[in-house]
Parts: C-alpha cells; structure tokens; sequence
C-alpha cells in the first residue's frame, strides 16, 4: 500500500527517546492499515529509504483516540517539516501496543528496526 502526507510538527517523543519520527498528515487516515509495518518513504525526488512506519493511536502516550502516521527514516538526520512524503508500507512487523515505560518502547523500536533492516535488504 502506498500513500502520501505531508510533515508537521508533532510532541517530539521520538527524538526525545532517540527514534525521530516524521509525523504526517494523511487526508484518509482511517482509510490506512493500523500497526507497526518495514517500508520505505520518499520526498523530493529522493530515492527509497527504508523506514519503520508506525500507524495508530500511540498507546504508551496519547491514546486519544486519534490516528497518527509516524516514520522513523531509517540512517536520516535533516528537516523534513513541510515536505510532502510517499509513504510505502511493506510487511506488517507487529501490532500496535501500549509499553509500560518509554525504556520498554524503545527496546522494541530497536528490534523493529533490526527487523525492518533485514526485511529490506539494508543490513543487519
């Protein structure tokens, strides 16, 4: 599946736990497959990067009922604030599900980056 959205601005938990996330806006979020999915993400003529993509209701923080689309650009550092993104989503790794900690949370986005990296081609 694939589908676009465009960067703003979100609570920057990501960052602060070491994973940022660019946090799109997606005209049709509940039109997206919900969980933890290996993929891709492109802006501006860019190649493919792989990316972890994250789409629901961030259970360990929020849980508000809304619906994010978060990417972790897998090897990025940059602005992607404002840019338009070609999300492509490739094998679900996991559902999404609430951590008792941040520490736990992001001893699973390691894992599902680890995961995402062999799934993809791009190392281990």
């Amino acid at each position: 599946m694939e589908f676009t959205g465009v960067v703003s601005a979100g609570d920057g938990r990501g960052r602060c736990i070491g994973f940022p996330t660019a946090n799109l806006r997606v005209t049709t979020p509940e039109h997206v497959p919900r969980g933890v999915f290996a993929g891709w993400a492109s802006w501006d003529l860019r190649q493919k990067c792989t990316a972890v993509i994250n789409i629901g209701q961030r259970p360990t923080f929020a849980d508000d009922g809304g619906i994010t689309v978060e990417v972790h650009v897998l090897d990025f550092e940059g602005d992607l604030y404002g840019k338009t993104v070609v999300v492509q989503l490739g094998q679900k790794l996991r559902d999404e599900q609430r951590f008792d900690s941040a520490h736990e949370l992001t001893l699973q986005i390691a894992k599902d980056i680890q995961r995402t990296r062999i799934i993809n081609g791009t190392g281990a």
